[in-house]
């Protein structure tokens, strides 16, 4: 099996039963664990069901249309609000949504 560069998807272990995922939420460092913010993740929504020391990686690349919607610019803002736990950022984006993320910044 070939991995990619990036987080790796250890929500689906989470999943299995109670016991990997006290395992899995309780060594975040070890496994870098890390929470991957993307094209039409509710991040808003989800960011505060997620132990606070889950690093966040921004992954917002808006190269073909359409460009991003408005729950998407609150999604980036979202993560953007929360700058101790953000640890990569890659964000192509229009003069309008540059202007919203660096007032968070």
């Amino acid at each position: 099996m070939e991995f990619q560069d990036g987080p790796w998807r250890w929500h689906t272990l989470v999943r299995v039963c109670r016991s990997w995922r006290h395992i899995v939420l309780a060594s975040p460092r070890r496994l870098d664990l890390q929470l991957l913010c993307t094209v039409g993740t509710p991040v808003r929504k989800y960011l505060d069901c997620w132990p606070p020391t889950f690093p966040i990686v921004i992954n917002y690349m808006f190269l073909r249309w359409p460009l991003p919607s408005s729950e998407d610019e609150d999604n980036i803002v979202a993560a953007l609000e929360n700058p101790d736990r953000v640890c990569s950022i890659e964000l192509v984006a229009t003069s309008p949504l540059v202007e919203k993320v660096s007032g968070v910044m």
